[in-house]
């Protein structure tokens, strides 16, 4: 190749490659600063929203919550009457306080009560009915505190027919929880706050054994 056909050709090349590598440039700058940057922002608002929810104002179409109807029960152990329970009422609280995890726990999974504390599905067993009692919420409000709890910790369970103590028989981030028999606390969210997490299949879940509480009998229709 001659100097001169050389020449022209390394002309072009600094003519183009400007088109070529500013591009680029701004796209490594962009995954460099500018996408942490977002993620950043993006896991605030996202926690700044999770707290602010229990203030929100429901809308018409929410699920209103029953607070005023709960009483909590005194009984530790016998029987009790399996109670009549609609979406948004009121089941209990519950606690293990020197692990800084409390929460009031609403008949119904959905987001209302997700946002007020805990939610128990319609669709698994209450305590004292000895089967899996499945609870969920938010990592950012009724379970902001549920990683604290370990192997051996006591929760205390109070609801409005009884008062149950579980002990945690294991925490752990899986997809499929450990299979216990029997009654059964299990408790899960999210993995971590951060603004992806719900996303992810595995999640966060604390199971606890049943130690007390009174029986649930079925009231006669």
């Amino acid at each position: 190749m001659s100097k001169k056909t050389t020449k022209k050709k390394s002309k072009q090349d600094s003519v183009v490659r400007p088109y070529l590598t500013k591009p680029l440039t701004y796209f490594l700058l962009s995954l460099i600063i500018v996408l942490p940057m977002a993620l950043i922002l993006l896991h605030a608002a996202v926690n700044v929203v999770h707290r602010a929810q229990p203030f929100f104002a429901p809308s018409i179409s929410d699920i209103q919550l029953n607070d005023s109807d709960y009483t909590p029960g005194v009984a530790t152990a016998g029987t009790a009457a399996k109670p009549l329970l609609k979406s948004g009422d009121r089941i209990g609280d519950i606690a293990c306080a020197e692990k800084g995890f409390t929460a009031k726990v609403y008949y119904g999974a959905n987001r209302v009560s997700y946002r007020n504390g805990i939610g128990l599905s319609g669709e698994a067993a209450l305590p004292g009915q000895g089967q899996a009692v499945q609870l969920k919420g938010y990592a950012t409000v009724g379970c902001k505190a549920l990683d604290n709890l370990e192997e051996g910790d006591i929760i205390t369970f109070t609801t409005g027919w009884g008062v149950y103590q579980y002990e945690v028989l294991h925490s752990e981030i899986t997809a499929e929880p450990t299979e216990e028999t029997g009654e059964v606390l299990v408790i899960h969210c999210a993995k971590s706050s951060d603004a992806f997490a719900n996303a992810a299949d595995e999640k966060l879940y604390v199971t606890a054994g049943y130690l007390s509480g009174p029986e649930l009998e079925e009231v006669a229709s």
